[in-house]
């Protein structure tokens, strides 16, 4: 089982600040990516990304020193809060197309606006995909359990935290308005 916890805490290490930074270099910048369009614009922020995970699986020895071990007891809330991103993954999908999914109209200099989607779960918060992936991070932390792969996990969920919310929802306001609360969990648990 070692074996397997150090494998898919490489497999974090090498692949999820990558992709982080594939968000970093694209979403700031989206101006200049639009003016060489789609293909180049994916092949420089590709190219870039790839060289990070090269560089963060040779150091990975090194990131990956404290390991606390096999712990089981974490396993049952791995596998519900990897099934609840699933489970939200799969509700996601219903509303996008595979061209969304990929970003690739955001290259698009041409692109008129789309809609904005107010149903399923983005009835509930503004970026659903951003909480499933932490979700699926977090989950696959607690089965690798490495240090460094929670401290990545804090990173990464703090800020898809911040855009996963929607907007102009303080804690106040969710506090006092039903209709506000970003649920995870679609109940009647929330409604009266």
């Amino acid at each position: 089982m070692d074996t397997a916890r150090h494998v898919v805490a490489v497999i974090i290490i090498v692949s999820f600040p990558p992709a982080f930074g594939f968000w970093l270099l694209a979403h700031p910048f989206m101006r200049f990516w639009r003016s060489l369009g789609p293909g180049l614009s994916y092949a420089i922020i590709l190219c870039a990304c790839i060289a990070g995970g090269v560089v963060t699986y040779r150091l990975r020895d090194s990131l990956l020193t404290v390991d606390y071990g096999t712990v089981p007891a974490f396993w049952p809330l791995a596998v519900l809060l990897y099934g609840l991103a699933i489970y939200i993954e799969i509700r996601v999908r219903r509303h996008l197309k595979r061209k969304i999914l990929l970003g690739v109209p955001e290259f698009w200099s041409d692109t008129k606006p789309g809609r904005l989607l107010t149903e399923g779960p983005y009835a509930r918060v503004r970026h659903p995909r951003y909480v499933a992936v932490m979700l699926a991070f977090v989950a696959w932390s607690l089965f690798a359990n490495y240090q460094a792969v929670y401290a990545l996990a804090q990173v990464h969920t703090a800020v898809g935290a911040g855009k996963a919310a929607r907007p102009g929802v303080t804690l106040r306001r969710v506090a006092s308005c039903r209709r506000c609360r970003p649920t995870l969990i679609y109940s009647r648990a929330f409604r009266k």
